[in-house]
C-alpha cells in the first residue's frame, strides 16, 4: 500500500537533509559567472558541486576543492538539488522539481545542455547516482506505488525496477568497482545502510541502532561506508561515521553538537566533504582531512550550503 503523500514528502525532505529555512539574498551571485567557469580548475584537489540557497531558491554550484571559483550552474525558480558527477566528470546527474514533479535531469559540469531523464511522469524520481562505467543511473522512485530503487540507461531508456521493499528504499550509491549498490532504507520507520548487488540480489543490512543512518558513501577502494547518522539525544544533533563495507567496525569521525549531513570522500579517499552548522548560523561546507583531523570551511554565505559532491579526478 502506498505510504501517505504528506508523510512521504516529510521523510523524502528529511533524508535529504533539507534542515533549514532559505533567507533570500540574491546579491551573494556575481554578475561574471561565466567567466569564472575557466577557474574551475581543480586546485586543492579537485572540484566540488553543491547546492546553495544564496539567491533565493535552491541551485546547484561548483568550486574548486579550496573554495575558490563558486559558480552557479542551474538558474531556475525551482528546487535542484542532490548533484553527482559522471565517472568522466564530463556531466553532472540531479534531481529538479522544475516540471512540476521530482525528475531526474542531466546536464554538462559547466551547467549547459540541461536534460530531463524522466519526463512526462507524475511519479516523484530522486536521489540520482552513475555506474561505474556511466552507461546507467540507478535512483528512487515512487512509480511502482512506494519508493524504491530503479535502474535506466543515461538517455533515460529502459527503466526497471531493481530492488522494492514495503518500508521505502532512498539514496542509491553505487560502488567504484560496480559490484555492490549502498543505499538507506526505512526499516521498521528507522533508516538503515544496506547494500544489494547490481542485479537487485543480495540483500545485506549494515547498520542497525535506533536512530536513522542516511547517505552512504563509498571509499574510493571501496572497503569502507562513509555515512551520517542523528543521536538519540536530539541536542546532541547529526553526526558522521565510517564502516567497513560488510557493516564491522562502525566508528564515529564527526560529532561536535552540531548537524553534520550529506558526507561524501574525496578521490584520494583522504578527506572528506560535508554540511555543518558547527559555528554557523547555517549548513556550510567543510572539508575534513581523515589523516590529520583538520577541519576547513570552504563556503560562507548567508544561506545553507548542502549536498556536496566531489568530482572523481
Amino acid at each position: 500500500m502506498q505510504k501517505d503523500k504528506g508523510e512521504k514528502m516529510k521523510y523524502v525532505i528529511l533524508v535529504m537533509a533539507i534542515l533549514f529555512v532559505f533567507n533570500c539574498n540574491p546579491n551573494l551571485v556575481e554578475e561574471n559567472e561565466d567567466s569564472r567557469l575557466e577557474e574551475l580548475d581543480g586546485r586543492g584537489g579537485g572540484i566540488i558541486t553543491f547546492v546553495s540557497g544564496r539567491d533565493g531558491n535552491r541551485e546547484i554550484y561548483a568550486m574548486n576543492a579550496d573554495g575558490s571559483a563558486q559558480t552557479r550552474l542551474t538558474d531556475n525558480s525551482f528546487w535542484d538539488s542532490t548533484p553527482v558527477w559522471s565517472p568522466n566528470g564530463s556531466q553532472i546527474a540531479f534531481t529538479s522539481n522544475r516540471n512540476g514533479n521530482y525528475d531526474i535531469f542531466i546536464m554538462n559540469s559547466d551547467g549547459s545542455e540541461q536534460t530531463c531523464l524522466t519526463e512526462a511522469s507524475e511519479f516523484g524520481d530522486l536521489y540520482p547516482d552513475w555506474s561505474p562505467d556511466g552507461t546507467k543511473i540507478v535512483f528512487t522512485s515512487d512509480r511502482s506505488g512506494n519508493d524504491d530503487l530503479f535502474i535506466m540507461n543515461i538517455d533515460g531508456s529502459e527503466v526497471r525496477l531493481l530492488y522494492g521493499s514495503m518500508e521505502g528504499d532512498f539514496q542509491p550509491k553505487w560502488s567504484y568497482d560496480g559490484s555492490k549498490i549502498a543505499f538507506t532504507s526505512n526499516i521498521n520507520g528507522d533508516g538503515e545502510i544496506c547494500t544489494i548487488r547490481p542485479d537487485g540480489t543480495g540483500f545485506q543490512r549494515l547498520t542497525n541502532r535506533v536512530g536513522f543512518d542516511a547517505i552512504p558513501d563509498w571509499s574510493p577502494d571501496g572497503s569502507e561506508i562513509l555515512y551520517m547518522f542523528s543521536n538519540s539525544n536530539p541536542s546532541m544533533g547529526e553526526d558522521i561515521a565510517i564502516m567497513n563495507a560488510d557493516g564491522t567496525n562502525s566508528r564515529i569521525i564527526v560529532s561536535n553538537y552540531a548537524n553534520d549531513i550529506g558526507p561524501c570522500y574525496s578521490p584520494d579517499g583522504d578527506s572528506i566533504a560535508y554540511a555543518s552548522t558547527y559555528g554557523n548560523d547555517n549548513y556550510e561546507i567543510v572539508i575534513k582531512n581523515l589523516l590529520t583531523s583538520e577541519i576547513l570551511r570552504i563556503t560562507s554565505s548567508s544561506d545553507a550550503d548542502i549536498n556536496p559532491c566531489w568530482k572523481q579526478i
